[in-house]
């Protein structure tokens, strides 16, 4: 599948971090971010909201803490299938959603695809689990190879699609997307695992027509 072209368009969206942490972590958090993702991305209820979110807007660049990223088009397909990778509807009747974005770690450190997937919210109602999952996970795949990103190296970009399998009910041309932000946290007394990003609240929100793949 063939990336979208972004406008050069920059907007940031800004959020108070401690001077020195561009930190990404690759592992995830424990006990407070498990909270927070049960009610975030694809999850029912929104994390708390410090602000109301910006307008999210094709082309525009969103700065989440470790990564910034922006938003292509959002297409719908029958199946996605590239080189070794092959990614088939969950469930009889139902389609696949791919987001495309572009990510750049702002980091000094490699971001994991988790912290990128988790930053992408939506109605929980438009995407459905994997065959052997419980909860709904997006598939983050390089348009450049057509494979699973597996890092993002410090400093560089990544252009790709987020893929989540959609249930046949979901037959609506439109969908709500969101972009959430990450708290750099240098202490947690709660798990052994400090100088890390948690996933924090909305800051930016937006609807998008769902197009049919070429």
């Amino acid at each position: 599948m063939a990336g979208g072209a972004f406008s050069s368009t920059r907007r940031r969206v800004s959020r108070t971090v401690p001077a020195g942490a561009r930190r990404g972590r690759v592992l995830l958090p424990s006990l407070i971010l498990v909270a927070t993702l049960a009610s975030a991305p694809f999850g029912g209820l929104r994390a708390t909201e410090a602000q109301p979110p910006a307008a999210l807007k094709a082309g525009e660049v969103i700065a989440t803490g470790p990564f910034d990223v922006t938003l292509g088009k959002v297409v719908t397909l029958d199946e996605l299938s590239v080189n070794d990778l092959a990614l088939p509807p969950a469930s009889p009747g139902g389609r696949l959603m791919a987001i495309e974005l572009t990510v750049t770690n702002t980091t000094d450190e490699p971001l994991s695809p988790l912290r990128i997937t988790d930053a992408i919210g939506g109605p929980r109602a438009a995407v459905e689990p994997w065959p052997g999952q419980d909860e709904p996970h997006g598939e983050l795949v390089a348009v450049a190879d057509g494979t699973r990103v597996r890092t993002v190296n410090p400093g560089l970009s990544v252009q790709a699609v987020l893929v989540y399998p959609q249930p046949a009910s979901w037959t609506a041309d439109r969908i709500d997307l969101d972009v959430y932000d990450f708290r750099f946290q240098e202490e947690d007394p709660l798990s052994l695992d400090p100088d890390t990003w948690l996933l924090h609240s909305v800051v930016a929100s937006g609807e998008f027509p769902i197009k049919e793949s070429a």
